[in-house]
């Protein structure tokens, strides 16, 4: 994925955090958001029960990493390493289209569906 804010990307991610939960084993989850690559691997720890704040020692590392870190960006991109793809943020069409006989269709990769399989226990 692709972005310049970081407070986007963590936004994307938060409640997935929530509750002391942890990317599934082998899998973990890196905060890349500059041109040096510099990165911070994400744990619960650095966010709260709920999921809905960061801790002040992930902003602190943010900001060393990125004095302007908090400034408006573009829009992300999001891009499947293995394939230079871009990926959307999610599938953006009617509800209707979702299902066929009631079963759920959906199998088209969107950054969510990934974070999903990220933190999945199974």
């Amino acid at each position: 994925m692709h972005e310049d804010s970081a407070m986007r990307l963590l936004g994307y991610v938060m409640l997935s955090v929530k509750n002391n939960s942890n990317p599934a084993e082998p899998l973990s989850l890196h905060l890349n958001f500059n041109k040096n690559h510099t990165s911070i691997e994400l744990n619960s720890s650095y966010f709260s029960n709920d999921g809905e704040k960061i801790s002040k020692e992930l902003v602190r590392k943010i900001e060393t990493i990125d004095p302007k870190f908090d400034e408006k960006r573009s829009e992300p991109i999001f891009v499947e390493v293995t394939n230079g793809k871009e990926i959307p943020l999610l599938i953006k069409r009617d509800y209707s289209e979702l299902f066929v006989d009631g079963q759920g269709v959906n199998d088209e990769l969107t950054f969510f569906s990934i974070i999903e399989k990220v933190f999945s226990k199974n």
